[in-house]
């Protein structure tokens, strides 16, 4: 079969040529206004790369400090002296390791934990009032308007709460657990030494908190099983109400004698020795790209200002 084109055939060609021809046409005008501009673009271009280096250098370099850790399992170990002691974990009475993690990370990402480290010295001042990091002498340097690091005092006033470190501490500190299931704590200041130092200080009075609450847990245990143990007049209850003070006084005596209670380092801390922030070569290249576009986008928009401007008058 042959169909013969009709006026209603040809008219849609003709429309599609027409739209083809005005489609090359507006690309070699666009062309030829880039090339003609070409000398404003490239300027303008490099006036953007070079007002990105200028602000990539002008940033402050950053340093994070990282540490892998998991949970000290000591329920476990505590459970298999006594048959069936296991089984309390399923009543909540002994907690498993996962909210043992959950818990460090609260409780390193609390108001109050942070109120604690604030007692040390030199935690409020390195958070609030430093402002550069001196590397030829490995030294933070302060804003003297604000803090006095040779006499240790604050300007009258100028003095944070511990609330208004808080807003600095969440967005330097960060407590996750990774993929691996295992904890992750990262510290992220202008000094290297203090993110590495914070960072030890976090995991060490984590630890130590634990280990004060377990012991004063188990305390009160004791002293309450005593009582009803000197009470009881049944021997099985007796018996029973033994090993509960057994598993309790194992657990005084590792939390006593147990440093990492709560929190073991399967990485330690370290003192970084790259920045972590900022990327200036990407700063660089995105503002690079950035003033491009930016200057091709002028230049369209310029002439196609004029354009109108002359076809009305």
């Amino acid at each position: 079969c042959r169909f013969e084109s009709g006026p209603g055939h040809q008219l849609i060609m003709q429309n599609k040529n027409e739209i083809n021809n005005k489609e090359k046409s507006d690309f070699v005008r666009l062309y030829k206004l880039l090339w003609k501009e070409k000398t404003f673009i490239i300027v303008s271009t490099f006036l953007f790369a070079v007002l990105s280096v200028i602000f990539s250098l002008s940033l402050t370099e950053y340093y994070k400090s990282e540490s892998i850790l998991t949970i000290e399992d000591t329920d476990v170990s505590l459970s298999s002296q006594i048959p069936g002691l296991g089984a309390l974990s399923t009543f909540g009475i002994m907690s498993p390791q996962g909210d043992k993690s959950f818990e460090a990370i609260e409780m390193i990402n609390s108001r109050d934990f942070l109120k604690h480290l604030l007692n040390f010295d030199g935690v409020m001042s390195s958070i609030m009032a430093s402002t550069k990091y001196d590397k030829d002498n490995g030294k933070l340097l302060f804003d003297e308007d604000l803090y006095d690091s040779e006499k240790d005092l604050w300007t009258e006033g100028e003095k944070p709460t511990h609330l208004e470190v808080y807003e600095e501490y969440v967005d330097m500190v960060s407590a996750s657990i990774n993929s691996s299931g295992f904890i992750s704590i990262k510290v992220e200041h202008i000094s290297p030494f203090f993110a590495q130092e914070l960072l030890s200080l976090i995991i060490q009075e984590t630890n130590e908190l634990a280990r004060e609450k377990e012991i004063k847990k188990a305390n009160a245990t004791l002293a309450y099983l005593k009582n009803e143990i000197s009470s009881a007049s049944l021997s099985a209850v007796n018996n029973s109400l033994s090993r509960l003070m057994e598993v309790h006084y194992n657990k005084l005596i590792t939390a006593r004698l147990n440093q990492d209670y709560l929190l073991v380092p399967l990485e330690k801390p370290f003192v970084p020795e790259r920045k972590s922030k900022p990327n200036r070569p990407l700063i660089c290249i995105l503002g690079t790209i950035l003033g491009s576009l930016l200057t091709i986008f002028w230049v369209i928009l310029r002439d196609s200002i004029k354009r109108e401007s002359d076809l009305f008058n």
